[in-house]
């Protein structure tokens, strides 16, 4: 007659059969992130080839130089909120729908932000590089109104993490890829746009991903999130994501500051070989 294990052997067996389960599950997650990554460097390596191709060195430096100025916008203007987001959604100290509130707020009002700033960018910056106004103007018309994409995407990426759905993630950042690609080669193998065809597919890519996220954040909560401020909900927002703010925007700014001075002191040319 076969020996039956105990009460505590049972949960000792129990408890480790959970452990593997979320070991297994961790490696999978872990393994998927790394096969979004890998596919996602072959597209855009594939996609700057192109992209410097048709543009010729110049062109492809012009277009690395005006896309600074929004990099630069993102990464300053998210305040650090989107990881303050997913550790108090996931430690339960704050209701994800009153944080999607402000972060929907924090999404248009600096997103669109950056229009004010419209007539500076089209006379002192664009229209220096660009000789055609109505490229200069479609280029800044695209930038700009991509930007509260941008906040949106990041936001609610952040939202997805809280709740560990690595696979939902992955799918923003792989469909939205895919979309830019297809927008921008396609654009620039069938038209003569150029520079259009390059913010263009920049416009669809912070589009896209802005409303899939928007559509796994409505697949929790049932809801689409309203834009509304909260001064206490921020206060707990912002005392978390100011520790990490500064510590964010140093690392960023040692990567990219070369990149920033050589746009001002090189040629588009010179500028394109340093980004390739």
């Amino acid at each position: 007659m076969p020996i039956k294990p105990s009460g505590r052997k049972k949960q000792t067996l129990t408890s480790k059969k959970h452990l593997l389960a979320k070991m297994l599950d961790y490696v999978k997650k872990s393994v998927s992130i790394v096969q979004r990554r890998t596919f996602l460097i072959i597209l855009s390596l594939i996609q700057s080839i192109i992209v410097a191709r048709t543009l010729g060195p110049e062109g492809f430096g012009i277009a690395i130089m005006i896309m600074l100025i929004p990099g630069y916008m993102e990464k300053f203007g998210r305040l650090g909120l989107g990881s303050a987001a997913t550790y108090m959604i996931s430690s339960g100290k704050l209701k994800v729908e009153d944080t999607a509130k402000i972060l929907m707020f924090f999404s248009l009002s600096v997103g669109f932000l950056p229009l004010l700033l419209l007539p500076v960018y089209y006379q002192h910056f664009l229209s220096y590089f660009l000789d055609n106004k109505n490229v200069a103007m479609l280029t800044v018309a695209f930038l700009l109104l991509s930007m509260p994409g941008v906040f949106i995407n990041n936001y609610f990426s952040n939202v997805m993490i809280s709740y560990e759905d690595v696979k939902s993630v992955n799918s923003i950042a792989v469909i939205s890829k895919v979309i830019n690609f297809a927008v921008t080669v396609s654009l620039l193998l069938l038209t003569d746009l150029n520079y259009v065809a390059v913010f263009a597919g920049s416009f669809a890519f912070n589009v896209s991903s802005a409303l899939i996220a928007l559509h796994y954040y409505r697949k929790y909560t049932g809801t689409l999130p309203l834009p509304g401020f909260n001064k206490e909900i921020f206060k707990t927002l912002w005392g978390y994501s100011k520790k990490i703010y500064l510590s964010m925007n140093v690392a960023y700014m040692h990567s990219n500051l070369v990149t920033l001075f050589l746009a001002f002191y090189l040629s588009s040319k010179e500028v394109a070989f340093f980004c390739i």
